[in-house]
């Protein structure tokens, strides 16, 4: 069977590029790791690895995966650190994606 990696970042990244947002400025998403240098903003979100496997009968092509996803947040002062920014986004990633 093909390596559905691919299809499954695109499909990912159109659900999630600028639909999602926080304190109304949309939410950058990348297909791969970015350098502190590159960040484009405080919050951004990372789609990585897609593990996957083929499982099911050997007549029929069913494939499962999982596929991580990582919320950034970052600060610049000691006492600016919460963990609303990243929840609040997390939970927007999880509604448009969520398959349950």
């Amino acid at each position: 069977m093909k390596d559905p990696s691919d299809v499954l970042l695109t499909a990912i990244y159109t659900a999630l590029n600028e639909n999602i947002t926080y304190s109304s400025v949309d939410v950058p998403v990348y297909t791969r790791v970015i350098s502190w240098e590159d960040r484009p903003s405080d919050e951004f979100i990372q789609i990585n690895e897609v593990r996957w496997g083929e499982s099911g009968p050997k007549d029929a092509f069913i494939c499962e995966g999982t596929v991580d996803i990582f919320v950034d947040t970052f600060f610049t002062g000691k006492d600016e650190g919460s963990k609303k920014p990243m929840n609040s986004i997390s939970n927007q990633v999880t509604l448009l994606i969520g398959a349950r």
